[in-house]
């Protein structure tokens, strides 16, 4: 039962770091694409002098928030989805690691054997 346990354990935390990574993503992506819609509307030649303004200051405002905002935020969100999933992975390492030196040692009192 404790087998059963541990790996919905691990299956969660996989499953978290998965989140965390493609929630970054995409933020990452639909900030690029607000970037990129008030770019190709500043581009359009048939729009009038206020639509200009009212885009140019979306435009600004979108770089900024994304150089102040959005990049440190992915990247936090990134690293923590990665290090989760790696942290899963490494303390199962260290469990069955542990687990089997705790045997070996088992085996040798119960055999009363002397390391050499």
């Amino acid at each position: 039962m404790n087998l059963i346990t541990n790996h919905k354990k691990h299956n969660l935390t996989i499953l978290i770091g998965l989140i965390l990574t493609i929630s970054a993503l995409s933020i990452w992506i639909c900030s690029i694409i607000e970037l990129k819609s008030n770019e190709i509307m500043l581009a359009t030649q048939n729009i009038p002098l206020e639509e200009v303004w009212r885009y140019e200051g979306a435009l600004q405002w979108w770089k900024n928030f994304y150089t102040t905002t959005i990049i440190p935020a992915t990247t936090i969100l990134t690293l923590a989805g990665i290090a989760t999933i790696l942290s899963s992975q490494l303390l199962n390492r260290f469990k069955q690691k542990n687990t089997l030196n705790q045997f070996e040692n088992k085996i040798k009192e119960a055999c009363q054997i002397t390391p050499e």
